[in-house]
């Protein structure tokens, strides 16, 4: 796959958090790297959830979580949205589903 480039507009961290969170923020290059290979996943395959979407950058994407905020910004920026609710193949719960909004 060749990586999207793009630039996330989305702050990583409020005005009124301490001076250490912009710090860390400017150091954290990456989000955009994290967010361009997720991207990848949901235009490859549409309608996993954030987990699904975890397994199968194995290696590359430490926390799941980190996945869960990246959707959010990809979100933002009017790349994917949110789709149907169904049981995850991980977790077993009830979770949302993404899919791409590219043309």
């Amino acid at each position: 796959m060749n990586q999207l480039a793009f630039t996330l507009t989305a702050p990583m961290a409020r005005r009124s958090d301490p001076a250490s969170s912009h710090v860390s923020a400017l150091e954290h290059g990456e989000r955009a790297h994290h967010a361009a290979l997720i991207l990848e996943a949901v235009i490859a395959e549409t309608g996993l959830t954030y987990r699904e979407i975890h397994a199968r950058l194995a290696g590359r994407i430490r926390e799941a979580v980190e996945v869960q905020r990246r959707l959010n910004d990809l979100a933002h920026e009017g790349l994917i949205e949110r789709t149907t609710t169904r049981r995850c193949s991980i977790s077993d719960r009830l979770a949302q589903t993404w899919r791409a909004t590219l043309p």
